[in-house]
């Protein structure tokens, strides 16, 4: 990348590691409409609920979602993503984080599954998804998986391909 390192080092006192990587600026033309949130309400009116245990996912995720003009509810984990699901099963989709406390994803699809099984529900993971990793996600009940971190239009899309809203 036409970079270069250099190492300062003192035997008792630590090391400093320095780089230079040089990037070209993108121009607007070279954006991708995709990049932005266009506010259009392309997830208008679709009820989803999200759980995630880390609260900068969460904000940003949710961001993206209230951007689209989806109706988002939060969840920790996933006892508390059941409780809310027992006061109000009405969500056309449910984003569920894998690793969790309390409960994590794998064993909250289970419970969502058995009890509501009219919901698809998307897998959030930062993990590498191999193609046995997938087939075990939706051999269990999730309908798709996502990569985290992802792009608002990836989210965006695979909420509209995977709702039951179809507006």
């Amino acid at each position: 990348m036409g970079s270069t390192l250099t190492v300062e080092s003192e035997k008792g006192r630590g090391s400093k590691f320095i780089f230079d990587i040089e990037f070209d600026y993108a121009n607007k033309e070279q954006l991708s409409p995709e990049t932005e949130i266009s506010g259009e309400g392309n997830l208008l009116g679709v009820n989803i609920l999200l759980v995630e245990d880390n609260k900068i996912n969460m904000m940003i995720t949710k961001k993206i979602l209230t951007g689209s003009k989806a109706l988002v509810t939060s969840a920790y984990d996933g006892k508390e993503a059941l409780d809310t699901l027992a006061g109000n099963a009405a969500f056309q989709l449910i984003l569920l984080d894998l690793e969790m406390p309390v409960m994590n994803g794998y064993t909250a699809i289970y419970e969502i599954k058995k009890l509501y099984p009219h919901i698809p529900v998307i897998a959030l993971t930062a993990s590498l998804v191999d193609q046995q990793m997938l087939d075990d996600l939706l051999a269990s009940g999730f309908n798709d998986c996502m990569l985290k971190p992802f792009q608002p239009h990836e989210l965006i899309s695979a909420v509209q391909k995977n709702s039951r809203y179809r507006g």
